[in-house]
C-alpha cells in the first residue's frame, strides 16, 4: 500500500492554511445547496461542517476511552 500523502498547505492570510480538496461530486452538491441556503461562502460552510464532524469524533473517541 503506498504511503499516504497529506496536505502542507500555505498561508493565505495570518491564521489561515490553503489547501486543495477533491470532493465526490454528490458531497460537493450537498455543500453548495447548504451554502446556499444559509447565504454563507462554500469555504465558510466547508470549515463549519469539518468544525462539526471534528467535535462530533472527539466526543466519540472521549467515550471510547472511557469504556
Amino acid at each position: 500500500m503506498p504511503a499516504i500523502k497529506y496536505p502542507k498547505g500555505y498561508r493565505s492570510r495570518p491564521g489561515y492554511i490553503q489547501i486543495a480538496v477533491n470532493f465526490p461530486e454528490e458531497m460537493f452538491n450537498i455543500i453548495m445547496a447548504r451554502a446556499k441556503r444559509e447565504k454563507k461562502p462554500f469555504n465558510s460552510m466547508v470549515v463549519e461542517l469539518c468544525m462539526v464532524g471534528e467535535l462530533d469524533l472527539s466526543d466519540c473517541d472521549k467515550h471510547e476511552e472511557a469504556a
